[in-house]
């Protein structure tokens, strides 16, 4: 008896190897889809709890469907449905490849685990991870640690610990500190949020909640922030905020156009205010406009044009540099105020320049319009105030830069003040100052 059994030792290796064919071309059960697997050698035994156990090692392949996977070994049971890969793994789909140190497939789920140095390359995306979970139906990537996506095509790259890629609808989004940088030979764009969505058929990008943007002299911050990049333009909302130089801008909603890879306009909507921080003798004073729109033209050297449309309204401080005769105010209102800006002479000159000095200086402001408003001079102690009843006038009262003129119907009329007037005045300006 002992015999007999020793001899079935014997040719068992045998019987294995002729049944290679029939054996792998069903592991892993069920399924209408052909799967086949093959390998150099190949070790196949039953475990003590009757699960039938398939070695292979050697390039071995595994084919499922439209899917191909490619190792140094695999590890098959039959019964859990399962091929463990190990070494040099790469997986290939129509349009995609995938590379790995080791993985896991799990036949009757269409589930590929990827771990060590995940890799996949699918079309223009180029997206790296510690970990992949691959769906082979749904054509989806998870990834997980030290997430890194890259699109040469957009020259973008994106970064987290955290992300989803849907191949079929060219989608994904990222999480957990996600960051996004766009690369462009003048400037570079980087934006932070706590979600970052990609939807490159509709050529667009999403910043969610506590989006924050970064350029060459530009910081914005909003609650959702939306590049369309086929059309140069960002916008933002939820309480947006751009900072530029020592000005800021806010309302509702602020669109930013870029042109020749740097933003060239910017047009806030609803609630829009701009406010730009002055240094004067009687200490800082925040010029400001308002209005249900603003629109800002931006050149090489800064702010050029701005635009105030609808209940439109201009607070301006001023100095007479060469009188010295204190701080002078203007505040005007109408349909439309238009203000200019032109090449900061004075600071362009210095080498370095200020971190609160600007390239651009304001040299007239125009209104139009319904136009009422109030301009005091500290040099001739009087104020003017203006009012929609008499024919065209012009105010040419010298600013700190330029010029303020009036281009409608208004009546302009000085009032001298008295003593106790001009020292509330300067009592007000030097409140203001924040002193």
């Amino acid at each position: 008896m002992k015999k007999n059994f020793s001899l079935f030792l014997v040719f068992l290796p045998l019987i294995v190897f002729a049944a290679r064919n029939d054996e792998l071309s069903d592991i892993g059960g069920g399924g209408k889809e052909p799967y086949t697997v093959d390998g150099d050698r190949f070790e196949s035994k039953l475990l003590e709890d009757g699960q039938r156990v398939t070695y292979l090692t050697g390039n071995c392949r595994l084919v499922h469907g439209d899917l191909t996977i490619r190792c140094d070994k695999t590890t098959l049971y039959k019964e859990r449905n399962l091929a463990y890969l190990d070494g040099n793994v790469v997986i290939t789909q129509k349009g995609m490849r995938a590379t790995a140190k080791k993985g896991v497939y799990q036949r009757a789920i269409n589930r590929l685990y990827l771990e060590g140095n995940a890799h996949i390359v699918d079309g223009d995306n180029d997206l790296k991870a510690e970990k992949v979970t691959y769906y082979r139906i749904k054509k989806q990537a998870v990834c997980e640690k030290n997430v890194i996506i890259v699109n040469k095509k957009h020259q973008t790259t994106i970064t987290g610990e955290y992300a989803l890629w849907d191949r079929n609808e060219e989608s994904g989004f990222i999480t957990e500190n996600p960051k996004m940088v766009i690369i462009h030979e003048k400037v570079t764009y980087t934006l932070y949020a706590q979600k970052l969505e990609i939807y490159n058929k509709e050529n667009k990008a999403v910043a969610v909640q506590d989006v924050r943007m970064i350029s060459k002299d530009i910081n914005a911050l909003c609650g959702v922030g939306t590049f369309y990049r086929n059309q140069g333009r960002i916008v933002m909302l939820g309480e947006p905020v751009l900072f530029k130089d020592n000005r800021k801008i806010y309302g509702d909603e602020i669109v930013m156009y870029i042109e020749d890879q740097e933003v060239n306009e910017v047009i806030v909507i609803g609630n829009a205010k701009a406010e730009d921080k002055v240094k004067t003798s009687l200490g800082t004073k925040i010029n400001w406009v308002s209005g249900d729109k603003i629109i800002i033209n931006l050149g090489d050297d800064g702010i050029e044009q701005v635009n105030v449309i609808g209940n439109a309204k201009s607070v301006y401080f001023y100095e007479d540099e060469e009188e010295k005769s204190g701080v002078g105010k203007n505040e005007m209102t109408g349909d439309v105020i238009t203000l200019y800006w032109e090449k900061n002479t004075r600071t362009s000159s210095v080498k370095k320049r200020k971190s609160d000095e600007s390239d651009t200086r304001l040299t007239k402001i125009v209104v139009n319009g319904q136009v009422q408003g109030t301009y005091w001079t500290p040099s001739r102690r009087k104020e003017m105030t203006i009012d929609e009843t008499a024919e065209k006038a012009k105010i040419d009262e010298k600013t700190r830069e330029g010029t303020v003129e009036k281009t409608d119907k208004s009546d302009i009329e000085e009032k001298k003040e008295s003593p106790e007037k001009i020292k509330e005045n300067e009592k007000d300006d030097r409140g203001n100052s924040g002193k």
